[in-house]
């Protein structure tokens, strides 16, 4: 019987993952902004709207498209975490558990190892939180604002995961390049720290769609780099 982390794992799960959220999530996404702007009550911007809006009959006339785009592209996003977790810590797992290594080069490998894992954590919760988001969007956030804590886990999980994901890639450069690596530590957490100290210039819906697009930054590259391993080990 096969586990289901291998079965998530397997590069015929993993390409069409991959293939089906770059089609379906920039192309989407951008389809709820133009629908938003031109039917919406209320004249939709990045300036002036949050993201979420896009999931609310208050600024858009179908809602629910933007809901179910990221319940779907949520779930695809699991298989390629997995992918590139299994491939970071596979040396890493074997190098940390083997006495007859050196001391120093186990504790570098269980560096990365911790750096993959916690990560890889990180990066799950953000997927929850976008499939939270979907089903209580702002016109379901119940009495007890689901919307808002789910919004929180996806912004959490996606800064602090690519920043462990990161050091692990600097560390140990498999599947993406280091740069990409460099650019996963610092860029997330730097549009973070703006939208939680918005500069007087900027507004907050601003400053969340520019943390949403530097997610894009390295999710789209390191998914780019994901299928050519896998065409290479194919």
């Amino acid at each position: 019987m096969v586990k289901p982390y291998d079965w998530l794992t397997r590069p015929d799960v993993v390409k069409p993952s991959i293939i089906i959220s770059l089609i379906l999530f920039i192309p989407g996404l951008s389809l709820c902004v133009i629908i938003a702007m031109i039917y919406g009550s209320q004249g939709y911007t990045i300036w002036n709207n949050f993201i979420s809006d896009l999931g609310s009959f208050k600024y858009t006339p179908i809602p629910f498209l933007f809901n179910v785009i990221l319940m779907i592209v949520s779930v695809l996003t699991i298989p390629a975490f997995l992918y590139n977790y299994k491939n970071l810590t596979k040396d890493a797992k074997f190098i940390v558990f083997n006495s007859q290594e050196r001391s120093m080069r186990r504790i570098f490998h269980t560096i990365i190892y911790i750096n993959a894992f916690f990560g890889l954590i990180l990066l799950l919760i953000g997927s929850v939180g976008m499939f939270g988001i979907g089903i209580f969007s702002e016109d379901r956030t119940t009495q007890f604002n689901l919307h808002f804590y789910f919004s929180v886990l996806v912004f959490i999980g996606l800064i602090f995961g690519s920043m462990f994901v990161g050091i692990a890639i600097v560390l140990n450069k498999v599947i993406c390049p280091r740069y990409l690596g460099f650019y996963m530590i610092f860029g997330p957490f730097l549009t973070g720290y703006f939208y939680f100290n918005p500069p007087p210039m900027l507004t907050r819906p601003y400053l969340e769609w520019m943390m949403l697009f530097s997610f894009q930054i390295w999710l789209i590259p390191a998914a780019i780099f994901t299928l050519r391993q896998i065409k290479k080990q194919s």
